[in-house]
């Protein structure tokens, strides 16, 4: 089981990266296409 609260405090050290703007749109487009399907 992943640690939440581990996994929350990377995700907002991504988010200051310009990796951060190509994971998002990664998981976007992933989501899109669970959406869509």
């Amino acid at each position: 089981m992943l640690n939440l609260k581990y996994f929350i405090s990377t995700l907002k050290h991504l988010i200051m990266t310009d990796k951060a703007k190509i994971l998002i749109g990664f998981l976007s487009l992933m989501l899109g296409f669970n959406l869509s399907d």
